[in-house]
């Protein structure tokens, strides 16, 4: 019965993991930049922060707001990931009538 379970049975759920964990990473990298480019950037609003002649302030401020978009999107898509795992255990290992 287990040939029923097939590769997607496990890759839909990583890439919803993944999905969930991008606005994280967003934050990370926004975090990494401006300190590579000596800025601020926080929650409090946009700060200066010239590179390369552009203002990207605004868009540090708006990756690291990102971050609460993961604390709140992650525990649904993890819960929706755990769901599909469980119903495809089921159909994998529970026979047909």
């Amino acid at each position: 019965m287990a040939e029923r379970f097939f590769r997607w049975h496990i890759m839909v759920p990583l890439i919803l993991l993944i999905i969930g964990l991008l606005p994280l990473f967003s934050a990370l990298l926004t975090a990494t930049v401006a300190d590579v480019f000596n800025c601020r950037a926080d929650e409090g609003g946009a700060y200066p922060c010239i590179v390369a002649g552009i203002d990207i302030g605004g868009l540090l401020s708006s990756g690291g707001m990102m971050a609460w978009l993961a604390v709140f999107s992650l525990p649904f898509v993890a819960l929706t990931a755990f769901l599909w795992l469980m119903f495809a255990v089921i159909w994998t290992f529970v026979p047909p009538k």
